[in-house]
Parts: structure tokens; sequence; C-alpha cells
């Protein structure tokens, strides 16, 4: 855990040099489980450290659109959108056991897994994310509507918003498409 902790740092802290950026990251590290908690219950990295490995390809998927030249974002936008972009999702699961027949042998075995903390109040989903890192660092509007709308229209349906925010932002349309290409090609 201590390598992830270590590579999500210098690949933030090295590059993004807002007023607040150390605060943000002592927050994630110390009062949240930002670097233990998974990215789902279910869908994605649904494992211990899964959030964090999820952040990290996030940014490999959308610093590849620059590369290629689809994208001229600033390198700080780009890192802090990709690497923050689910932040929401601090202190959002719970660990339980479950039996889990394994196919080979037939037996039953008890796995660790998660769901969701139904007690938890939630802003939505991008909205709160842009919540959480705006006490401690001041976004761009791009950076804003990059966070609040890279769930696409899996997040509330407005297509037509949602086509307004990716044709003036295309962070938040390549945000988008890297969360994805993260999700359903790097992930399991």
């Amino acid at each position: 855990m201590q390598e992830l902790i270590t590579k999500f740092k210098d690949r933030s802290l090295n590059v993004i040099e807002r007023d607040g950026m150390k605060e943000l990251i002592d927050y994630l590290e110390n009062k949240t489980d930002f670097f233990t908690a998974p990215c789902s219950t279910i869908y994605h990295n649904s494992f211990e450290n899964g959030l964090v490995i999820h952040s990290l390809n996030v940014e490999e998927r959308l610093l590849q659109k620059r590369r290629l030249g689809l994208l001229e974002t600033e390198m700080e936008s780009m890192k802090i959108v990709s690497l923050f972009h689910d932040v929401c999702k601090v202190n959002c699961y719970e660990s339980y056991m479950r039996n889990v027949k394994d196919d080979k042998t037939g037996s039953w075995n008890k796995v660790k897994s998660y769901k969701y903390n139904e007690k938890r109040v939630s802003y939505g989903h991008g909205a709160e994310s842009c919540y959480i890192i705006e006490k401690f660092i001041k976004l761009t509007d791009e950076e804003k509507f990059a966070i609040r709308y890279h769930m696409g229209a899996f997040q509330d349906g407005d297509m037509k918003n949602l086509n307004n925010v990716y044709s003036k932002y295309p962070l938040a349309f390549y945000l988008h498409v890297a969360d994805m290409e993260a999700t359903y090609y790097d992930e399991k």
C-alpha cells in the first residue's frame, strides 16, 4: 500500500502547485480511506486499494489523450481531474465477509466484499468530488465541469446539458472517456 501512496503523491504533488494541495493529500491519507477503499462494490476494482488504482489508471488514460494531440489542457488541470475525480467515494463503503463457492473444489470460502453505506448522505457523485476538493484547492470552471460530468449520461441523463458541457469543455469529455477506458479495459 505504501507504494501506491508514494506513487499517487509523486504524481500529484510534483505537478500540482496550487495552495492547499498538500493539505488535500494529508486529508485523503489521514482522515479518509482513499488509499485503501475499493472503487466500487461489484463493477470495477471492488477490492482493497481499488480506488487509488482506478485514479492512477484514469490519469494514464487521460495523459494518453494529450500525447495523441487530442487534448491541449494544462498538465496541472489534467492531473487534478484525473487523480481526484472520484474522491466522493471516500468513507463510502463498508467491508463484510460473504461465502463464495469455489467452482473447482465445490467448497465454500469466506471472502472480503464491500457494500455501500446506506446511511451516508451524498451531494451526488461528481458534485460531491468538487465539494470535497474545493475545501482545499481552488478549481477552475473547466475542472469543475470535468469532474461534475465525468460520469457522462450515467450520471443524470440530461443529454442537452451534457452535450453543452462537452462542447464547451473538451476536458470534461476526455475525462469521461478516460474513466470509461480505465473501468472497462484496465480494471476488473
